[in-house]
C-alpha cells in the first residue's frame, strides 16, 4: 500500500506514519511538498491524506477529477457542514484532529477494500440491461463505454446492480458504502447518486436510471429480460 502525505503539521503527519504501519509494517508512505507537486504524483497512490494546509475543496475537486486514488481530508473542524463539503468535493473519508489511529485504521481498510474491488466474487461480471460491472477489476461499462468512477461511485453503483433492480434502503447503501452508521452520510449518499447519474448519462440510454423511492431509498432501473451475471 503506497500513501502520499500533504499535511501542513507534522504531528499530523507522524502519527498517520505509525497508524498506517501498525496495520501494513510494508507502507510506503511519502511526504509531498505541496498541491502542485501532489497533483502530479497522485496517480501512483493508493491513498492521499490531506489536510487545512492544502488549497480548499476545489483542490479535492480537480484531484479527484485527475486520479482514482483514495482521497482523506484531516481537519480539527468536526463540523456537519465541513464534513460534507469536503466528501461533495470528492474526498472518500473526512476525519477529525487529534487523529484516532484505531478510527484512522478502520476507516483506511474499509477505503482500501472499496478501492481494489474486494467483493469475493473473483472476476464476476454483473449485468443490468446495458451496464457491464466488473466486480473484481473494478470496472463499469455502459455499451460498451467505460465510465470513470470513483472508488467511492463504484462501490454505489455495485451494490445497486447487485440489488438486480430491488430497492435498497438509503441507511443499507450508507452501511454498505461507508461502512457506517453514522447519520451524516445520508446526505453524502444523496449527493453521490446525483454524481453517479450525471455519469450514467455521459452515454446516453432510455433503458438505464438510478431511480430514488420516496422515504426508502434507491434501485437501478434497466431492462430486467436482459439482467444476468457472468
Amino acid at each position: 500500500m503506497k500513501a502520499l502525505c500533504c499535511l501542513s503539521a507534522a504531528d499530523t503527519e507522524r502519527d498517520v506514519r505509525v497508524a498506517l504501519r501498525l496495520r501494513w509494517p510494508d507502507a510506503e508512505v511519502d511526504r509531498v511538498e505541496d498541491a502542485a507537486g501532489l497533483m502530479r504524483v497522485a496517480g501512483s497512490a493508493d491513498v492521499v491524506f490531506l489536510d487545512d494546509g492544502v488549497p480548499g475543496l476545489q483542490f479535492v475537486r480537480d484531484l479527484r477529477a485527475a486520479a482514482s486514488c483514495g482521497i482523506v481530508v484531516l481537519s480539527p473542524d468536526t463540523s456537519e457542514e465541513a464534513t460534507l463539503q469536503a466528501l461533495d468535493a470528492g474526498a472518500d473519508d473526512y476525519l477529525a484532529l487529534p487523529l484516532s489511529p484505531a478510527l484512522l485504521i478502520a476507516r483506511l481498510g474499509a477505503l482500501l477494500r472499496r478501492i481494489a474491488g474486494t467483493t469475493g466474487e473473483g472476476e464476476r461480471i454483473v449485468r443490468c440491461g446495458p451496464l457491464d460491472v466488473h466486480l473484481g477489476r473494478h470496472e463499469a461499462f455502459v455499451n460498451g463505454n467505460q465510465l470513470r468512477l470513483t472508488p467511492t461511485e463504484f462501490n454505489l453503483l455495485h451494490h445497486l446492480a447487485l440489488a438486480r433492480g430491488g430497492t435498497i434502503t438509503a441507511s443499507a447503501l450508507q452501511r454498505l458504502v461507508w461502512e457506517c452508521d453514522e447519520p451524516v452520510y445520508l446526505e453524502t449518499l444523496r449527493k453521490y447518486v446525483q454524481r453517479l447519474r450525471k455519469k450514467l448519462t455521459q452515454y446516453p440510454t432510455r433503458d438505464l436510471s438510478i431511480v430514488a423511492i420516496r422515504g426508502v431509498g434507491y434501485r437501478l432501473a434497466y431492462p430486467q429480460d436482459t439482467n444476468r451475471s457472468a
